[in-house]
Protein backbone atom coordinates (compact mmCIF):
# COMPACT_ATOMS: atom_id res chain seq x y z
CA UNK A 1 0.00 0.00 0.00
CA UNK A 2 1.41 3.34 -1.02
CA UNK A 3 0.73 7.13 0.68
CA UNK A 4 -1.11 7.80 -2.94
CA UNK A 5 -3.85 4.80 -2.02
CA UNK A 6 -5.08 6.24 0.85
CA UNK A 7 -8.63 8.20 1.43
CA UNK A 8 -8.96 11.65 2.50
CA UNK A 9 -11.37 12.54 4.93
CA UNK A 10 -12.58 16.14 5.15
CA UNK A 11 -12.71 16.81 9.14
CA UNK A 12 -13.51 19.48 11.23
CA UNK A 13 -11.33 20.47 13.27
CA UNK A 14 -12.16 20.67 17.04
CA UNK A 15 -9.22 21.98 18.63
CA UNK A 16 -5.68 23.00 17.81
CA UNK A 17 -2.77 23.27 20.45
CA UNK A 18 0.97 23.61 20.73
CA UNK A 19 2.94 22.45 23.44
CA UNK A 20 5.74 23.34 25.17
CA UNK A 21 8.04 21.91 22.91
CA UNK A 22 6.68 22.78 19.91
CA UNK A 23 4.75 20.25 18.65
CA UNK A 24 1.39 20.62 17.36
CA UNK A 25 -1.41 18.41 18.33
CA UNK A 26 -4.99 18.36 16.10
CA UNK A 27 -8.17 16.67 17.58
CA UNK A 28 -10.35 16.43 14.62
CA UNK A 29 -13.81 14.54 14.74
CA UNK A 30 -14.57 12.38 11.81
CA UNK A 31 -18.11 11.73 12.20
CA UNK A 32 -20.01 12.35 15.03
CA UNK A 33 -19.71 9.08 15.89
CA UNK A 34 -16.06 8.68 15.46
CA UNK A 35 -13.39 11.08 17.16
CA UNK A 36 -9.58 10.59 16.40
CA UNK A 37 -6.22 13.09 17.89
CA UNK A 38 -3.43 13.70 15.28
CA UNK A 39 -0.41 14.78 15.83
CA UNK A 40 2.39 16.61 13.48
CA UNK A 41 5.28 15.04 13.82
CA UNK A 42 7.29 17.18 10.74
CA UNK A 43 6.88 19.88 8.32
CA UNK A 44 9.47 19.16 5.78
CA UNK A 45 8.53 16.64 4.62
CA UNK A 46 5.02 16.79 6.63
CA UNK A 47 4.20 13.85 8.68
CA UNK A 48 0.90 13.12 10.88
CA UNK A 49 0.82 10.50 13.32
CA UNK A 50 -2.09 8.88 15.10
CA UNK A 51 -1.91 10.22 18.84
CA UNK A 52 -4.15 8.14 20.26
CA UNK A 53 -5.94 5.20 19.18
CA UNK A 54 -9.45 5.95 17.35
CA UNK A 55 -12.86 5.34 19.33
CA UNK A 56 -15.94 5.18 17.52
CA UNK A 57 -16.82 3.44 14.56
CA UNK A 58 -14.13 2.24 12.14
CA UNK A 59 -15.38 4.13 9.56
CA UNK A 60 -13.58 2.95 6.01
CA UNK A 61 -11.60 0.61 8.05
CA UNK A 62 -12.97 -2.39 6.73
CA UNK A 63 -12.12 -1.13 2.96
CA UNK A 64 -8.59 -1.44 4.02
CA UNK A 65 -9.34 -4.87 5.32
CA UNK A 66 -10.44 -5.93 1.87
CA UNK A 67 -7.70 -4.46 0.53
CA UNK A 68 -5.13 -6.79 2.91
CA UNK A 69 -7.15 -9.69 1.68
CA UNK A 70 -6.27 -9.25 -1.99
CA UNK A 71 -3.45 -8.59 -0.94
CA UNK A 72 -2.58 -11.32 0.75
CA UNK A 73 -4.47 -13.63 -1.88
CA UNK A 74 -2.37 -12.60 -4.43
CA UNK A 75 0.64 -12.67 -2.33
CA UNK A 76 0.17 -16.02 -1.43
CA UNK A 77 -1.35 -17.57 -3.95
CA UNK A 78 -5.22 -18.63 -3.91
CA UNK A 79 -4.46 -22.39 -2.65
CA UNK A 80 -2.59 -21.22 0.15
CA UNK A 81 -5.18 -18.41 1.07
CA UNK A 82 -8.10 -20.49 0.65
CA UNK A 83 -5.93 -22.87 3.08
CA UNK A 84 -6.29 -20.06 5.77
CA UNK A 85 -9.52 -18.65 5.12
CA UNK A 86 -11.56 -21.16 3.55
CA UNK A 87 -12.34 -19.03 -0.09
CA UNK A 88 -11.59 -16.30 -2.01
CA UNK A 89 -10.54 -12.78 -0.83
CA UNK A 90 -13.53 -11.32 -2.92
CA UNK A 91 -15.88 -13.94 -1.09
CA UNK A 92 -14.34 -13.40 2.55
CA UNK A 93 -17.67 -13.18 4.65
CA UNK A 94 -17.95 -9.51 6.42
CA UNK A 95 -19.38 -10.85 9.87
CA UNK A 96 -17.41 -14.07 10.67
CA UNK A 97 -13.96 -15.92 10.31
CA UNK A 98 -12.73 -18.93 10.80
CA UNK A 99 -10.07 -18.68 13.83
CA UNK A 100 -6.88 -18.74 11.74
CA UNK A 101 -8.00 -16.51 9.67
CA UNK A 102 -9.68 -13.66 12.29
CA UNK A 103 -6.25 -13.99 13.96
CA UNK A 104 -4.45 -13.49 11.05
CA UNK A 105 -6.65 -10.10 10.31
CA UNK A 106 -6.20 -9.04 14.22
CA UNK A 107 -2.43 -9.10 13.44
CA UNK A 108 -2.93 -7.06 10.95
CA UNK A 109 -4.92 -4.40 12.61
CA UNK A 110 -2.43 -4.95 15.22
CA UNK A 111 0.96 -4.90 13.60
CA UNK A 112 0.51 -3.26 10.47
CA UNK A 113 -3.01 -1.30 9.86
CA UNK A 114 -2.88 0.82 13.14
CA UNK A 115 0.49 1.78 13.07
CA UNK A 116 0.93 2.67 9.14
CA UNK A 117 3.16 4.69 8.08
CA UNK A 118 4.12 3.84 4.04
CA UNK A 119 8.26 3.41 5.35
CA UNK A 120 7.82 0.36 8.08
CA UNK A 121 8.00 -3.36 6.92
CA UNK A 122 5.96 -5.21 9.13
CA UNK A 123 5.79 -9.02 9.50
CA UNK A 124 3.23 -11.22 10.09
CA UNK A 125 3.05 -14.98 11.87
CA UNK A 126 0.93 -16.77 9.28
CA UNK A 127 -1.20 -19.62 10.83
CA UNK A 128 -0.48 -23.59 10.25
CA UNK A 129 0.44 -25.09 8.06
CA UNK A 130 2.20 -21.83 6.27
CA UNK A 131 4.05 -21.23 9.40
CA UNK A 132 5.86 -23.72 8.88
CA UNK A 133 7.75 -22.59 5.14
CA UNK A 134 10.79 -21.32 6.35
CA UNK A 135 11.83 -19.40 3.19
CA UNK A 136 10.32 -18.21 -0.22
CA UNK A 137 11.65 -15.16 -1.05
CA UNK A 138 8.83 -14.97 -4.17
CA UNK A 139 6.19 -14.39 -1.76
CA UNK A 140 7.99 -12.28 1.05
CA UNK A 141 7.99 -15.42 3.62
CA UNK A 142 11.02 -16.13 5.95
CA UNK A 143 10.49 -18.12 8.95
CA UNK A 144 7.00 -18.15 8.92
CA UNK A 145 6.42 -14.69 8.96
CA UNK A 146 5.06 -12.75 5.57
CA UNK A 147 6.53 -9.48 4.90
CA UNK A 148 4.48 -6.42 4.44
CA UNK A 149 6.50 -3.73 2.79
CA UNK A 150 5.75 -0.17 1.63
Amino acid sequence: MTASSFVTWEAVPLTCKSSPLSTSWITTKLTAKFRISYRIAGLNPTVIEEATTGTGDQCGGSFVDRAFFKWLERRLGTKDFMEIFGCRSEDVPHTSLEKRAARLLQDFILEAKSGFSGTETNYLRLPAPLCAIEEDTTRGICDGDIMITP
